[in-house]
């Protein structure tokens, strides 16, 4: 049987949204989205909902972005990190989202989106107590490795100069 989609009017999306808030009251959510979201998650394949379920994807990403990909796309999407061991990031999956509206969609393009790893940028937080530790061992490296180059270089040409470290 086809479905038929349309816009609601707006009684009928305020009666939809206060159905939402109904259930969610029930199912003890905090809102109404909740269900939405719990609805979103239906439209995914059985392998991404296990994905989601055993973290390697996150629920939101799952819901905005996964969801609304066809089931074909969602099973190439499942092919490529099956075959590559890659899940993808947020980020990603906002250029799988835009790559979906493409006429040129295919497992290649999605494992083109996956095998980029970002920009590169790490970023580390340490606990300020733990800091001397870190500035300690990183001088003691850095004296080694200044040792070790300055006793195998050949007399008279060291190759680099070192500056002060730390």
């Amino acid at each position: 049987m086809p479905v038929i989609v349309r816009e609601l009017d707006d009684d009928e999306a305020v009666l939809m949204s206060q159905a939402r808030d109904i259930l969610a009251q029930q199912a003890g959510e905090k809102s109404g989205m909740a269900v939405t979201r719990y609805i979103a998650l239906t439209k995914l394949i059985e392998p991404s909902l296990q994905y989601v379920d055993e973290g390697k994807i996150s629920v939101s990403c799952a819901v905005d972005y996964l969801s609304t990909l066809s089931e074909n796309q969602q099973w190439d999407v499942k092919l490529v990190m099956t075959s590559t061991g890659l899940f993808p990031t947020p980020r990603q999956m906002v250029e799988l989202k835009k790559y979906s509206g493409t006429d040129g969609w295919n497992a290649e393009g999605v494992n083109e989106i996956l095998k980029v790893q970002g920009n590169g940028n790490i970023q580390v937080t340490l606990k300020s107590k733990r800091l001397p530790m870190w500035i300690t061992s990183l001088r003691k490296e850095a004296k080694e490795i200044q040792w070790h180059f300055t006793q195998n270089a050949p007399k008279g040409r060291l190759g680099c100069k070192f500056q002060r470290f730390v």
